[in-house]
């Protein structure tokens, strides 16, 4: 806002918000309520600053979930060809 303020509308509404996956956007709203000291659903420059850091916070972990994830995945592939291989020279003696 004008005033120096964030509402919740102006968040939700932010360019890129829509994209986000719905258990990170029901965490932004959480996270925006925990900043709001005042409950009226308008953040502060300092209250902002809480939000903003629980906002980092948040999508670091879904990063780190998602690389977990795709790293689990990856290593399930490769145990699975390796197990291939070995039946497959097994076969051959």
């Amino acid at each position: 806002s004008r005033d120096g303020t964030i509402h919740w509308h102006e968040v939700m509404h932010s360019e890129g918000f829509e994209q986000l996956p719905k258990d990170v956007k029901k965490k932004f709203q959480k996270a925006f309520v925990r900043a709001d000291r005042d409950e009226d659903l308008v953040l502060t420059l300092e209250e902002f600053k809480h939000f903003y850091r629980d906002t980092e916070r948040i999508m670091q972990e879904r990063d780190l979930k998602l690389v977990n994830e795709a790293r689990a995945r990856l290593e399930a592939k490769k145990k699975a060809t390796d197990e291939a291989e070995a039946q497959q020279k097994g076969k051959e003696l």
